[in-house]
């Protein structure tokens, strides 16, 4: 990892505290400005739920959740048996088939979180 990656995770970690111990809400952009949920709504509460063993609430906040905690974990865990980044390079060997599976993906969670009633 750089240091540059390092420097930013742990000024990410620090704002997340900060806001914590303060009480601030997060307020996703998109939401603030459209006033409708964006795709990726409800995906730390899912996660949140997800580890916490309740799977039917976290279904219910983000049906995503459930494969990005899998997929973080799988990264980490492949990070540290190869030392090295194997994700990045089957992102870009796949790329033609992962953008539209993206773009397809993006549509169908935008419409969930929009009717969505655990998110307004």
């Amino acid at each position: 990892m750089k240091h540059t990656d390092l420097l930013t995770a742990l000024v990410c970690i620090l704002i997340m505290l900060v806001f914590t111990i303060l009480h601030i809400r997060y307020i996703c952009p998109f939401r603030f400005l459209f006033h409708i949920p964006c795709a990726g709504c409800g995906l730390t509460r899912a996660v949140y739920y997800l580890f916490k063993g309740d799977i039917r609430t976290s279904l219910a906040y983000h049906p995503f959740g459930i494969i990005l905690a899998a997929v973080m974990i799988c990264a980490v865990i492949l990070r540290i048996l190869y030392g090295r980044d194997v994700i990045s390079p089957f992102c870009r060997k796949y790329q033609k088939l992962l953008i539209p599976a993206a773009f397809i993906l993006t549509a169908f969670l935008w419409y969930h979180n929009i009717h969505n009633p655990l998110l307004y």
